[in-house]
């Protein structure tokens, strides 16, 4: 009778086990939940829990084989990869350099890739990361079209006239600085009032041809290394008349920068 008791217990014991057994890993590569089509990988799991070693958000399910249900028992992100997340926004936030690369994405006509030049204009070079870090840019325009020129935008008004809330030396000859970068095709450039030398902030311009006659001026600090047809495609669109400052330069239709990014 008593033997009979154990092998009930037993028994069970095992269904119990049978239950539990398996547990599934399901590598989520975003924050939003668990995807409907999830593929799945049968893994051996202890106290609930598997680390991955790939870096991925780690989730564990358990599956209940006798109801079949899916039922959520626990999960883990692995601390290095949540510290770095972390870390990488806090430098964002903060404005902190990295990179001397970036990508201006205009909306219908690619992107244009520049090689920043701290080397030649540090304070602009740090300006411009800053605002970048910031999402300034991003939904902004190139409101100023000039073809055999250049084109100019980045300023939060889009006429030609707005600013952000700081302005900057400028770094060119004409100001005591030795920019040594000269403006031929390709070349980004900060825009500045006509009589203050130090009054650029937030508005670029690349030269889509030769403008040797800006050096010494304007302050150039880098150079397009790719997407110099995108500046020339900008360069041959259709324009009107700037309704505040009256220039024929001004884009018929909107040429909008989605967003300026830096490129790692």
């Amino acid at each position: 009778e008593q033997a009979e008791e154990e092998a009930k217990e037993q028994e069970k014991l095992d269904r119990i086990a049978e239950e539990k057994a398996q547990w599934y890993l399901i590598l989520v590569n975003e924050w939003n939940g668990i995807p409907d089509d999830f593929d799945v990988e049968t893994v051996e799991a202890e106290d609930g829990y598997y680390v991955d070693e790939t870096g991925f958000f780690v989730i564990i399910i358990e599956v209940n084989q006798n109801k079949g249900d899916y039922n959520m028992r626990s999960y883990k992100i692995l601390a290095l990869v949540t510290a770095l997340v972390l870390i990488m926004t806090i430098l964002c936030s903060c404005g902190v350099q990295t990179s001397d690369t970036v990508k201006i994405s205009v909306r219908d006509y690619g992107d244009i890739i520049i090689q920043l030049r701290p080397d030649v204009a540090p304070i602009t070079v740090e300006n411009f990361k800053k605002l970048v870090s910031r999402g300034f840019y991003n939904g902004l325009t190139f409101h100023r079209v000039v073809k055999d020129f250049m084109i100019q935008g980045g300023d939060p008004q889009g006429t030609g006239l707005g600013s952000s809330d700081e302005k900057i030396k400028g770094e060119f000859s004409a100001n005591g600085v030795n920019n040594t970068l000269s403006h031929t095709k390709g070349v980004i450039s900060m825009a500045r009032g006509s009589y203050n030398l130090d009054s650029a902030s937030c508005q670029f311009f690349i030269t889509n041809t030769d403008a040797t006659g800006l050096d010494g001026q304007y302050a150039a600090f880098g150079v397009v290394i790719e997407g110099i047809e995108v500046v020339d495609a900008i360069s041959d669109i259709s324009i009107t008349q700037n309704p505040v400052t009256g220039e024929y330069s001004y884009p018929t239709t909107p040429v909008v920068i989605e967003s300026i990014t830096f490129v790692y």
